[in-house]
């Protein structure tokens, strides 16, 4: 079983219930935007998809661990949301994730997803999906752990590049910057630093402005 097979089968709502605090900042650009349809990549255990759910976006999300998505599958069917929540499992690491030919994307929504232990070729690749499958004026946002201000880092065994082993989980870090290198191909309408418990975040709002 894989760590996050084992830390979900312990606990169904490992992150709480409510959405984070990247979802409830991301909901404005939506509506704004007037999204209909979003991506979720490493949606976990759902709860930032259930609000974008129940607040009328249809979201098809995906995540590593087989467990959560059986979770969270069994919550959209408890909780009648079956029509606009679809769940697959997939390792992005190695391959995207599937959509149909007629399928409208508005925007790809992430949150803390990039601190999973990718190497730059993976991350890379992410966010040329991204790039790839939205329109012009489609939205990319998501969010990181702060190498500057988040006191985790350096903290445990390094493992990889700005990767370190904290009480077993391997986190990747990143400044400002590199993160905004990696998302060179959109144009960044806000970056917003929020702590959440245990992490000082940045949160990122981009916009597709053309294809080039």
């Amino acid at each position: 079983m894989s760590l996050w097979d084992s830390v979900y089968s312990s606990d169904n709502s490992y992150f709480g219930e409510e959405p984070s605090i990247l979802a409830r900042e991301s909901l404005r650009y939506f509506n704004q935007n007037r999204c209909k349809s979003i991506i979720e990549l490493g949606c976990g255990q759902g709860r930032d998809t259930v609000f974008f759910a129940r607040n009328g976006l249809k979201v098809n999300a995906f995540d590593l661990s087989k467990v959560s998505v059986s979770q969270l599958n069994q919550n959209i069917a408890k909780l009648g949301l079956e029509g606009k929540v679809k769940v697959s499992q997939v390792d992005l690491s190695k391959n995207f994730p599937q959509l149909a030919k007629d399928e409208v994307v508005d925007a790809v929504y992430s949150n803390l997803f990039f601190c999973m232990p990718f190497n730059d070729d993976e991350l890379e690749r992410l966010f040329e999906f991204a790039f790839d499958i939205l329109p012009e004026g489609g939205l990319h946002i998501f969010s990181f752990r702060d190498k500057v201000k988040d006191k985790s880092w350096g903290k445990g065994k390094e493992v990889g590049k700005d990767t370190c082993e904290i009480n077993g989980f391997r986190v990747r870090f990143f400044t400002k910057d590199e993160a905004l290198k990696l998302n060179h191909r959109f144009r960044t309408l806000e970056l917003i630093e929020r702590y959440e418990d245990p992490c000082s975040l940045i949160l990122v709002f981009s916009v597709l402005a053309a294809k080039k």
